[in-house]
């Protein structure tokens, strides 16, 4: 029992959690995480709280067609859920200084998660941004390197 709540009730508040994030939708993650969720690290221009995600769902949005999460196990031990899972679509617009190469791609997801009463109250997440930009077959510029691609 994690905060009185079943396993597969946690494996439910995943599923919604990560529909948030697919579908770039602040009501929904509301529903799931409490008010002072922390998402840790934040991304650029991210503040803290659910409300604080905004330019996260706009960048996906911007970013990628076809956004797919797709969670392949949810461990729980606690009050402390790991989550691996996989997130997939089109890379379709600039990210991260790359443009849009219209191409499909299938990165990891390895993400911790703390609870309280119910909700998300923090989490830990690293994508595999690498796998992304090789899969684009293109790398973000440093000053000084030559972009390979």
């Amino acid at each position: 029992m994690v905060n009185n709540m079943a396993s597969s009730n946690v494996s439910q508040l995943m599923q919604q959690f990560y529909a948030a994030f697919e579908k770039q939708d602040v009501d929904a993650l509301r529903a799931v995480v409490t008010e002072d969720w922390q998402d840790l690290p934040l991304a650029p221009t991210q503040t803290p709280g659910p409300d604080g995600v905004g330019p996260v769902f706009a960048m996906l949005s911007n970013a990628f067609d076809s956004l797919e999460v797709i969670v392949d196990d949810v461990l729980v031990d606690g009050d402390r859920v790991g989550v691996r899972a996989r997130m997939s679509g089109v890379h379709v617009g600039p990210l991260f200084g790359v443009e849009g190469k219209q191409a499909r791609f299938n990165i990891a997801l390895h993400e911790f998660h703390e609870l309280r009463d119910g909700r998300v109250a923090r989490t830990y997440h690293l994508e595999d941004w690498l796998a992304f930009f090789t899969q684009v077959e293109a790398f973000p510029g440093s000053p000084g390197i030559e972009n390979p691609a």
